[in-house]
């Protein structure tokens, strides 16, 4: 699955809700969409960078990986029941979080909001399309 991370970067940033939750954070979150993957890098709550397929000297404070068909749930346009969120895609669909847990989960809503707003640009490509 492929998703315009320059979209999302702007997307991010234009977000007052992303902002609201994120501020203060440092993070490198990295998604890991089938083979596809990008690395999200927030500095004191603020998208700074979206690095396209990361390598394997790429640091990350989480790596959130689900294949295809399970993102795919996710970022529908009207996600089945527990692919709403990553937390029930977690337990129930095959969805990965590893990393610094503790720095994930405090900043949980920003993860959230995130994952809400790919939700978005993916289905605008849709609709493009």
């Amino acid at each position: 699955m492929k998703l315009n991370t320059e979209r999302l970067k702007e997307v991010m940033n234009a977000d007052p809700e992303f902002a609201l939750s994120s501020r203060m954070w440092d993070a490198r979150l990295r998604y890991r969409l089938g083979d596809d993957s990008f690395l999200v890098v927030i500095r004191d709550g603020v998208v700074t960078e979206i690095v396209p397929a990361p390598g394997l000297f790429h640091e990350f404070t989480a790596d959130i990986s689900a294949p295809d068909e399970v993102w795919s749930e996710i970022l529908a346009a009207v996600p089945a029941p527990l692919f709403q969120d990553l937390f029930p895609a977690q337990f129930h669909h095959g969805l990965r979080i590893t990393g610094d847990l503790e720095s994930f989960y405090c900043y949980y809503a920003a993860v959230r909001r995130t994952t809400d707003l790919m939700r978005q640009v993916n289905n605008e490509a849709s609709r493009a399309a």
